[in-house]
């Protein structure tokens, strides 16, 4: 708690445990003033439970020790990461973020010359942050690059290599990502630059969570 972040772009707090936060699933709360956020670090998506919203958090990390340097050299094929049923949310494997993030592209690829102009397009009715305009281009401050365009659009408009997992049943094919790693890249980038400027200076957090 106290630890000082960038919600959205702007600089804020660490308040304490989030509401839905638990030990297999810990997360945060923060807060900071929304009027110095910025809109293509926020957002919604919807899903078939309704809108969920979208927030992005950088936390400035020490550098002080073996033990905290460690940690970060741990690379994605050394995170596991559980495989689930939709239904009961119960993991039956794990893999790694290697399956997801290595050899794959963070950012969606238009090309727009293949598109035949259907009215109705499959990509635009289905994206989940309605990022896909009638002239077909992206709107990148919406995208969340999760990919679910590049497997409704027949004609290969919307291009990106996803990834997939190995499993034993078989591959299976990653269709939509939730996590955007190119606006994670972004937003670190931004806490750095403030960091060297002295614009954003970190804190020292009140207590442990």
């Amino acid at each position: 708690m106290g630890t000082r972040v960038l919600l959205n772009g702007a600089p804020g707090y660490v308040m304490g445990r989030g509401t839905r936060s638990s030990s297999d699933k810990p997360n945060v709360s923060a807060f900071a003033d929304m009027k110095g956020m910025d809109p293509a670090m926020m957002g919604g998506m919807k899903t078939s439970h309704g809108p969920e919203c979208l927030t992005s958090l950088a936390v400035p990390i020490p550098v002080l020790d073996e033990e905290t340097l460690s940690g970060l050299k741990i690379l994605d094929h050394n995170v596991p990461l559980p495989v689930s049923d939709v239904n009961g949310r119960t993991a039956h494997t794990k893999v790694n973020y290697g399956h997801i993030w290595e050899g794959t592209d963070r950012v969606i690829r238009v090309e727009k010359e293949r598109c035949l102009h259907h009215p109705d397009c499959a990509a635009m009715r289905t994206c989940p942050t309605d990022a896909i305009s009638n002239n077909f281009v992206i709107n990148r401050d919406l995208c969340i690059n999760c990919g679910t365009c590049t497997l409704q659009c027949s004609e290969g408009v919307f291009r990106a290599r996803l990834g997939s997992i190995e499993l034993a049943e078989g591959t299976v094919p990653i269709s939509l990502r939730q996590s955007d790693r190119a606006r994670a890249e972004r937003l670190c980038t931004m806490l750095k630059n403030r960091i060297l400027k002295h614009e954003f200076t970190p804190t020292q957090m009140l207590e442990p969570l």
